[in-house]
């Protein structure tokens, strides 16, 4: 799979860190990716006040380019939402909030990076992985360089039709 003109897409996008904050927060992780190069598009939760709403009614489409970009990479999946990071390395949890198989996908020019979970070392560098982050606790290992993860996923509490 060609995954050229997403890798672009990443390398062209304005990426600013998300802000740490000393005030205490009701993210299910915590400050987890503050300080980090972080962006999710697709179905994205409202905030109010700074704080999550849970109600899985209330999301709205943040559709961008990148998001396009993968529905039309991978049109058989499921997914509402892609989470990208940039240089982060995560460590073990679970994605509580996701429904079914994820994809990941690793790009960029790095060394090392492997996904980690079951006790195995995935390497997923230009190559998509599929695995049920909600349940099966996962992170990522030490790496060199710039290492984009695009992670393709469903929302657990997008309300049904």
């Amino acid at each position: 799979m060609d995954f050229s003109n997403l890798y672009e897409m990443l390398k062209n996008y304005k990426w600013t860190k998300i802000k740490n904050s000393d005030k205490p927060t009701r993210m299910r992780n915590g400050n987890f990716r503050k300080g980090n190069y972080s962006i999710n598009v697709g179905k994205v939760r409202l905030y109010e006040k700074g704080l999550p709403i849970v109600n899985g009614n209330k999301m709205k489409n943040n559709n961008c380019e990148i998001y396009n970009e993968c529905k039309k990479l991978f049109p058989e999946h499921e997914f509402t939402g892609v989470m990208i990071n940039k240089n982060f390395e995560c460590e073990p949890h679970k994605d509580k909030g996701n429904e079914g198989d994820v994809i990941i996908i690793g790009l960029g020019e790095y060394k090392g990076g492997e996904l980690v979970f079951n006790d195995i070392e995935h390497d997923i560098k230009n190559k998509h992985l599929i695995f049920e982050a909600s349940k099966i606790e996962h992170y990522v290992k030490p790496f060199i360089g710039d290492r984009y993860s695009v992670v393709l996923f469903k929302h657990k509490n997008i309300k049904k039709n």
